[in-house]
């Protein structure tokens, strides 16, 4: 399973209201949501077999955006995620990793904002998340 993948089981821990997460693509409808990985990888190698990398993930969610009301409730739902995500660092539900990975850290980098406004009266609306996580090679011994 790709660490995309594996965000997505991840998320739907928080009502998102949405049927599926496509990758690298967002739908048109209301409550859409894609994940993009980003370009950005950091990679810290431990003395053992192990190493521990940091990537980001952007998320767009596409909102109903014609009425203020909408606009609020929208800051509402996307207030409440970012501090689903914060509370997961504590509680441990943190994304399910396979292949000698296990998932250290989850968090927001950065406030979830308006990217776009369309013009079918719905708000596209960008989140930034870091994930880091530990994997372990594996290595044959030598002797």
């Amino acid at each position: 399973m790709t660490v995309s993948k594996a965000i997505t089981e991840w998320l739907k821990g928080y009502d998102m209201c949405v049927v599926r997460v496509d990758t690298d693509q967002v739908g048109e409808g209301t409550d859409s949501l894609g994940i993009f990985k980003s370009p950005t990888r950091e990679r810290t190698d431990f003395l053992e077999s192990s190493y521990q990398i940091t990537e980001w993930y952007q998320l767009f969610v596409v909102r109903e955006g014609q009425e203020n009301r909408d606009r609020e409730d929208n800051d509402e739902w996307l207030e409440n995620f970012a501090y689903w995500v914060d509370n997961c660092q504590y509680t441990k539900e943190l994304p399910k990793l396979d292949n000698h990975r296990t998932c250290e850290d989850i968090e927001l980098a950065g406030t979830p904002y308006m990217f776009e406004a369309k013009e079918n009266n719905t708000v596209l609306y960008q989140v930034t998340l870091k994930i880091t996580y530990t994997r372990e090679r594996e290595v044959e011994d030598e002797w």
